[in-house]
C-alpha cells in the first residue's frame, strides 16, 4: 500500500531555514492615521504646504527637496508626458478597451509595457546615470548627443523652461531623453526604480485619455489591417 505523505514527511525548503523577522517594518509611510511619510504629517502639513510632486520627492528621498526641485520635476515630466498611438503601450491600451476589457486589465496591460518601455529607457542611459551617480560627467559620449535639428529645439526649450529652476544643462549637445534623464538625476531620482516609476507617472494620464475615446467592446473600429498587409501560401 502507498504511503500517504504529509507535510512533515518533506525537507524543509529554504524559505523554511531563514530566520525572519516577525514583523513588516515600515519605513516610509505610518501604518494607520496620522497618515506620515518620513515624519511628516500628510493631511496637517504635507497637504497644506508642498506640492504633489514635493511630496513624491520626500518619499523617495527622504528628505524635503528645495521647492526648485519640485518645479524641475513637474517640467521634465510634463516633456515626458506625451505617448501616442504610434506608442506600444497605448496601442495595447486602445486593443485592450475594444475588446471589452474592464479597467484592471486595461491598465495592467498599459502599465507592464509603459514600465518596459521605461526601463529600456534607463538601460539604453546607463553609462550616462554612472557617470552622474559617480559625478564624472566631465564629458558627453557620442551616444547622448543629437544632431537632429528639431531635438535640439526640444532641448533648447527644456533648458529655457528649467531657467526659473536655477538648473543648467550642462551640454546643449544633450539628446532630448538624455537630458531628461539628467534633469530627474539632478533633482535626486538616481536608481532605475526611481527613474522608471516617475516616467510610468508622468506617461499613463495621455494613456488613459486616448483609450478613453475608442468605445469599448467596439472591435469593428479597430483598424485591423495596420499596416496593411495579406497572407502568402
Amino acid at each position: 500500500m502507498k504511503k500517504e505523505q504529509t507535510v512533515d514527511d518533506h525537507p524543509d525548503s529554504v524559505v523554511d531555514t531563514i530566520s525572519s523577522t516577525e514583523k513588516l517594518l515600515a519605513h516610509v509611510v505610518t501604518p494607520q492615521l496620522p497618515w506620515r511619510i518620513h515624519g511628516y504629517d500628510v493631511e496637517h502639513d504635507l497637504a497644506r504646504h508642498y506640492s504633489l510632486l514635493e511630496t513624491f520627492l520626500l518619499a523617495f528621498t527622504g528628505e524635503i527637496a528645495p521647492e526648485n526641485y519640485g518645479r524641475a520635476l513637474e517640467i521634465a515630466l510634463i516633456f515626458l508626458s506625451p505617448k501616442s498611438v504610434a506608442h506600444d503601450s497605448t496601442h495595447a491600451g486602445i486593443l485592450t478597451q475594444v475588446i471589452g476589457a474592464s479597467p484592471s486589465p486595461i491598465l495592467s496591460t498599459t502599465l507592464m509595457i509603459l514600465t518596459e518601455e521605461a526601463q529600456d529607457l534607463i538601460k539604453r542611459h546607463e553609462l550616462l546615470l554612472n557617470l552622474l551617480n559617480q559625478e564624472e560627467l566631465n564629458y558627453l559620449p557620442e551616444e547622448f548627443q543629437t544632431e537632429d535639428a528639431q531635438e535640439r529645439a526640444s532641448v533648447e526649450r527644456l533648458a529655457l523652461a528649467l531657467e526659473e529652476t536655477g538648473i543648467t544643462l550642462p551640454f546643449k549637445e544633450f539628446s532630448r531623453d538624455a537630458a531628461l534623464l539628467y534633469t530627474l538625476h539632478r533633482v535626486g531620482l538616481k536608481t532605475p526604480l526611481q527613474l522608471c516609476s516617475v516616467i510610468v507617472l508622468s506617461r499613463l494620464p495621455a494613456i488613459v485619455a486616448e483609450v478613453g475615446y475608442w468605445q469599448k467592446g467596439k472591435l469593428e473600429n479597430y483598424p485591423m489591417k495596420l499596416p496593411n498587409f495579406r497572407y502568402e501560401d
